[in-house]
């Protein structure tokens, strides 16, 4: 089996080591070629942590042609979803399979808009992960820690019948996603929303400081913060709720996917010991704002009016962010319309 990974950051280089390692050829594409120079000499990536080895890279180009397969995992932040598109628009058929890891909320659905197919074309086979299998860092251009694999990471398509195609999936990707029946349980699943806005947010004066470093998860999201969390969680389920969908809380969704265990969602937080290692950013111009926002939160509170649903907290995060980026990321961001309600109604 050969499979494309589009992306060279974090989950770009653990998905890939991991796959190398099981025995997949692996090819991979980043857009600008000067980040993947030592990569592109090497064709290695040391990977360390609970995966470990020097895994082997087939073909590495900022060029799509020279690496493009009918397997394509893309793993680039979601704000980028359109160009990747309109970039594999003319290049792919009904027989690719697309999996956007992640997808953040309702990914597949906005993704299958921007792919430029006629309307007599069949679409591919687009799947959406709820979030990333690895829980990883980038240390350099070739080498990647990966401080945790996630347990049943949900994994959701906009046509039922593409799920039949899930034993083509390399069995090391197999072992950690769970296929489910509708995207909503993805999209409105998106726990990077939650984990990712409102804690940056919060730790501005932190994160700006030259004088002070912190484990975000870990030191970031303080017992205060997680009740806030909760606050907005509770807002996500009832959204799912008016859908005909029930969702586990962001407290269980911890526990199930990490093994970890606490009467409260500080106490899972801080009882998961792959958070106690991951750094804060080092910027608020940062994914967890310009991705989690305008992908996350967007849609959400979107669809929540939609249905007439109050969703305050969701909304005051949307408003601070806009204000202190000056960015109207409601503007750029995924709001609901008419064709979108279509699949999601």
């Amino acid at each position: 089996m050969e499979i494309l990974i589009i992306g060279c950051g974090n989950q770009g280089l653990a998905i890939a080591a991991h796959l190398s390692l099981s025995g997949v050829t692996v090819n991979m594409w980043n857009r600008t070629g000067d980040n993947i120079s030592d990569l592109s000499q090497t064709k290695e990536i040391c990977s360390e942590g609970v995966i470990c080895g020097v895994a082997k890279i087939n073909k590495i180009s900022s060029n799509i042609d020279d690496v493009l397969t009918e397997f394509i995992i893309i793993t680039v932040p979601t704000i980028a979803h359109n160009d990747i598109a309109r970039m594999l628009s003319g290049r792919i058929t009904a027989n690719t399979i697309i999996v956007l890891s992640p997808g953040r909320t309702f990914g597949a659905l906005y993704f299958s808009e921007a792919l430029d197919f006629s309307s007599n074309e069949a679409l591919p086979h687009i799947f959406e992960m709820q979030t990333i299998i690895h829980t990883a860092r980038k240390m350099s251009s070739n080498k990647v820690h990966i401080y945790a694999l996630k347990n049943e990471v949900l994994m959701a398509s906009l046509k039922t019948e593409s799920m039949s195609l899930f034993h083509l999936f390399p069995q090391s990707m197999r072992l950690y996603i769970k296929p489910v029946n509708s995207f909503i349980y993805t999209s409105l699943g998106n726990v990077g929303m939650l984990l990712h806005c409102a804690p940056t947010l919060m730790n501005i004066g932190c994160i700006e400081s030259e004088r002070i470093s912190f484990k975000y998860y870990f030191d970031g999201i303080s017992p205060s913060i997680s009740l806030f969390l909760e606050k907005m969680d509770k807002e996500r389920l009832s959204v799912a709720v008016a859908l005909g969908f029930s969702l586990e809380s962001l407290q269980c969704w911890l526990c199930r996917t990490y093994s970890v265990s606490g009467d409260t969602l500080y106490e899972c937080l801080q009882n998961n010991l792959a958070y106690r290692e991951i750094d804060a950013p080092a910027t608020i111009q940062h994914r967890y704002i310009f991705e989690d926002i305008p992908c996350g939160l967007v849609p959400l509170e979107s669809l929540a009016q939609y249905l007439s649903i109050e969703v305050p907290y969701t909304t005051l995060i949307i408003d601070l962010a806009c204000k202190i980026m000056n960015v109207d990321y409601r503007i750029i961001g995924r709001n609901i319309n008419k064709k979108t309600l279509y699949y999601i109604l």
